[in-house]
């Protein structure tokens, strides 16, 4: 029960643990030929992005049970 339950919560912390790098992948593209200032303005978006920090360290603290219970 415990190997199932961990291997499920790995993968549901784990991908929307992606989510910010690949929304700035995509993202690169069209930031890379803004002056300084627009740059600056649409980092601003970001605002309040740091609580995923909570689901990264879900994903970090689940992926690390699971490798100890294989």
């Amino acid at each position: 029960m415990g190997l199932q339950l961990f291997r499920f919560l790995s993968l549901v912390f784990a991908a929307p643990a992606m989510a910010p790098a690949f929304a700035c992948f995509l993202e690169l593209l069209n930031k890379i030929g803004l002056t300084r200032d627009e740059y600056l303005i649409v980092q601003q978006i970001y605002h309040g992005w740091a609580l995923l920090g909570i689901v990264v360290f879900g994903a970090l603290l689940s992926t690390l049970i699971l490798t100890v219970l294989l």
